[in-house]
C-alpha cells in the first residue's frame, strides 16, 4: 500500500494502525488522517508535517495544538487557523502574519483586532475588513485607503460615508457606489463623473437622471442608457447619436423607433436591426 492508500484506510479503520507501514506516509497523508482520527497523533510521525499540514489539522482539531512544532507555520498558515479557531491566538507567533493574513482573520474574527498588528494592513486590507466588519472602522488608519478601497467599502456599508475621505474617489469609483447605494447621491462629488460613469449609474437607477449633467454624455453613452431605461429618452440630446447608436437601441427597444432619427442609419445598421425586429421594416422604406 502507498501513502495515499494507507491514509484512506486509517481514516475509515483507525484500529488497523498497527498493521500498516505508516513510515510510508507523507506529511500531508498524516494530516488527512489526523483530521478524521485525532487519537492517532502519537502513533504517526508528525515531524513530517509542514506548516500547511499543521494548519489543515488545527482547523478541525484545535486540541492537538501542543503536539506540533508551530514554528513551521507561516503567517498565512496561522491566519487560516485563526479564522476558524480564534481561541488559539495566544499559541501562535502572530508577528509572522502579514497585513493580508491579518485582514482575512479579522474578516471572520473581529474580536481578535487588539491581538494582531493591524499597522501591517494596507488600504486594500482595511477595505476588505470594513465590508463585513464596519464596527472596526475607528481602529484603522483610514488615510491608507485609496479611492478603490473606499468605494468598495461604501458599496457594502454606506453608513460609513462620513468616516471616509470621499475626495479620493474617482468618477468611476462614485459610479460603482451609486449603482449599489443610490441614496448617497447627495454626498458624493458628481462633478468627478464623466459620460461613461453617468451612463453606468443611469442603467440601474434612472430616477437619478436629474442629478447629473447629461450634456456630458455622448451618443454611445446615451444608447446604452436607453437600452436599459427607454423611459429616459426625453432627457437626452438624441442628436448626438449616430446610426450605429440608434441601431443598438432599436434592436432591444423597437418602441422608440418614432423618437429616433433613423435617417442616420445606413443599410448595414438597418439590416442589423431587422434581424432582431422584422416588424420595423415599414419604417425603413427601401433602406433594407
Amino acid at each position: 500500500m502507498n501513502s495515499k492508500e494507507i491514509a484512506a484506510t486509517l481514516c475509515a479503520q483507525p484500529e488497523l494502525i498497527d498493521k500498516l507501514d505508516t513510515s510510508k506516509m507523507s506529511g500531508y497523508a498524516i494530516c488527512l488522517v489526523l483530521r478524521k482520527q485525532p487519537q492517532l497523533v502519537d502513533k504517526l510521525d508528525i515531524s513530517k508535517m509542514d506548516g500547511h499540514d499543521i494548519s489543515l489539522t488545527l482547523r478541525v482539531q484545535p486540541q492537538l495544538v501542543r503536539k506540533f512544532d508551530l514554528n513551521k507555520m507561516c503567517g498565512y498558515d496561522i491566519g487560516t487557523v485563526l479564522r476558524v479557531q480564534p481561541q488559539l491566538v495566544d499559541k501562535f507567533a502572530v508577528n509572522k502574519m502579514d497585513g493580508y493574513a491579518i485582514c482575512l482573520t479579522l474578516y471572520a474574527q473581529p474580536e481578535l483586532i487588539d491581538k494582531l498588528d493591524i499597522s501591517k494592513m494596507d488600504g486594500y486590507d482595511i477595505g476588505i475588513v470594513l465590508r463585513v466588519q464596519p464596527q472596526l472602522i475607528d481602529k484603522f488608519d483610514l488615510s491608507k485607503m485609496g479611492g478603490d478601497d473606499i468605494s468598495a467599502s461604501l458599496c457594502a456599508q454606506p453608513e460609513l460615508i462620513d468616516k471616509l475621505d470621499i475626495s479620493k474617489m474617482s468618477g468611476y469609483n462614485i459610479s460603482l457606489v451609486l449603482r449599489k447605494q443610490p441614496q448617497l447621491v447627495e454626498k458624493l462629488g458628481l462633478g468627478e463623473m464623466d459620460k461613461c460613469d453617468i451612463s453606468i449609474v443611469l442603467r440601474a437607477h434612472p430616477q437619478l437622471a436629474g442629478k447629473f449633467d447629461l450634456s456630458k454624455m455622448g451618443g454611445g453613452d446615451i444608447s446604452l442608457a436607453l437600452c436599459a431605461q427607454p423611459q429616459l429618452i426625453d432627457k437626452f440630446d438624441l442628436s448626438k447619436m449616430d446610426g450605429g447608436d440608434i441601431s443598438l437601441v432599436l434592436r432591444s427597444r423597437p418602441e422608440l423607433v418614432d423618437k429616433l432619427d433613423i435617417s442616420k442609419m445606413d443599410g448595414h445598421a438597418v439590416r442589423w436591426v431587422l434581424r432582431r425586429q422584422p416588424q420595423l421594416k415599414m419604417h425603413f422604406n427601401k433602406k433594407d
